[in-house]
């Protein structure tokens, strides 16, 4: 079982290979048992399996409840969460994550505990409760960021940026914007920058804001977005100028 565990986060089919290839005479103890269970629920999780049915994590959640391991307390109440959420029942689900996020305190598992806040912010935001879930992305990015994982860190940052948007905070809402499209431009992640760009837009659009799109003006290096002002001459200039090297922070080893 070390080396699905090992396997889980890079390679998730080979975890899962490996579970289902053992046998139930190779759990020799009630700690085996729970541990399997675990890491069986995880390694679905991962694959993309979504099961609805909380048998196999029960067995982990049992048993950690009454462990002083808070990792695996936390890691079996994240799984029975998504289990629930897989099946619609948003309400355990929500008990699950918040006895998820008390249990992960206690470690210094950033990942694990920017998988429970952004669980949380998913289901507050599900159910328009806009102003819990800002508080939760806010938490996962924090934690994502600590984790040094840059996708989910501007995920979580993304979707801060649309909480606030919807909580009618058009301004916050585009420093969330333009700080997730700073770290998707880290790493190259083209889709992240536009999804971004164009809730940008969105905003500015609903602040009556003016403004054009520069078709065929965009830097070879990345997006930008100008800031024109007309001299007392009538000629326009350009104010200012936010772009984003997709290229140079990479190349000198500089973070967001």
């Amino acid at each position: 079982m070390a080396r699905a565990e090992i396997l889980m986060h890079t390679l998730p089919d080979s975890a899962l290979y490996i579970l289902k290839n053992i046998e139930a005479e190779q759990l020799q103890n009630r700690h085996d048992i729970a541990l399997y269970s675990l890491l069986y629920s995880q390694a679905l999780d991962k694959n993309c399996i979504d099961i609805t049915s909380d048998s196999i994590i029960s067995t982990a959640v049992h048993y950690y409840s009454k462990s002083k391991n808070f990792n695996r307390k936390a890691q079996s109440l994240y799984y029975l969460g998504r289990i629930h959420y897989n099946a619609g029942e948003s309400t355990p689900a929500a008990e699950a994550f918040l006895e998820a996020k008390e249990a992960v305190l206690e470690t210094d598992n950033h990942f694990l505990s920017g998988q429970i806040y952004n669980a949380l912010g998913k289901l507050y935001y599900e159910q328009h409760q806009y102003l819990e879930a800002t508080d939760a992305y806010k938490n996962s990015s924090n934690f994502f960021n600590l984790a040094k994982e840059p996708k989910r860190y501007a995920n979580a940052l993304s979707y801060t940026g649309k909480c606030y948007y919807l909580l009618g905070k058009d301004s916050i809402a585009i420093k969330y914007h333009k700080e997730a499209i700073n770290v998707y431009g880290t790493i190259n992640y083209i889709n992240g920058i536009l999804k971004n760009s164009y809730s940008v837009a969105d905003i500015l659009d609903n602040l009556n804001v003016p403004y054009e799109i520069g078709v065929g003006e965009a830097a070879f290096y990345g997006p930008k977005l100008d800031i024109q002002i007309k001299n007392v001459f009538g000629k326009e200039d350009t104010l200012i100028t936010i772009q984003i090297d997709q290229l140079l922070a990479a190349k000198f080893g500089m973070e967001y």
